[in-house]
């Protein structure tokens, strides 16, 4: 196995007889990590394993897409129609990630403080986007932020 360092994104297919496990692989330091669940669009997805890291400079202060159906040689491939983008913002930020039409999103805050359709989120916090062209973030602090583009 491989450890997943602050920064990097895994995405991995079980598919069937796979064996895994998480474990934080520091005595001394404290682990914090989002586990995400996306199901494949269909059954029977060979098994398969990517982590990447993700590049800071590219989600300072903006949407950057880091995992797709589509992936480009920074992505990690989903099996579903669906992207999952992310941002780093510092404190006082806008930053702004159009829907097309009949899509939806889900923010979900890693770290930090922001606002979202005037509701306040905090760490920890998620939310669905619907009926909307657009996702508007403001940021109250530095923060970082994962939005899904969901089908």
């Amino acid at each position: 196995g491989g450890i997943i360092r602050p920064g990097e994104i895994q995405r991995m297919s079980a598919g069937s007889g796979v064996v895994h496990a998480e474990f934080n692989a520091s005595p001394e330091r404290r682990c914090h990590l989002l586990q995400i669940w996306i199901m494949p669009s269909r059954p029977g997805i060979e098994p398969s394993y990517e982590q990447k890291a993700i590049d800071a400079a590219a989600i300072a202060n903006k949407f950057t897409r880091i995992a797709a159906p589509d992936p480009q040689p920074n992505e990690v491939r989903l099996m579903q129609d669906a992207e999952i983008w992310a941002a780093r913002l510092d404190g006082d930020i806008e930053v702004i990630h159009p829907l097309a039409p009949g899509r939806r999103a889900w923010i979900q805050v890693a770290k930090g403080e922001i606002v979202l359709d005037e509701e306040n989120l905090k760490a920890g916090d998620g939310a669905a986007v619907t009926d909307q062209d657009q996702v508007v973030v403001c940021s109250k602090a530095p923060s970082e932020v994962l939005l899904f583009d969901l089908a």
